[in-house]
């Protein structure tokens, strides 16, 4: 039990970081002024 519970806290922690990384991003490109919102 406890095996697993490591592998799917393991997967967790990895999602929260991929979405970290995301929201950084997300942040940065907002951050750099409403112009670059209308380049899409």
């Amino acid at each position: 039990m406890s095996g697993w519970l490591e592998t799917e806290s393991d997967r967790l922690a990895e999602s929260v970081d991929e979405h970290l990384k995301a929201l950084e991003e997300q942040i940065q490109d907002w951050a750099q002024g409403p112009d670059s919102l209308n380049d899409d």
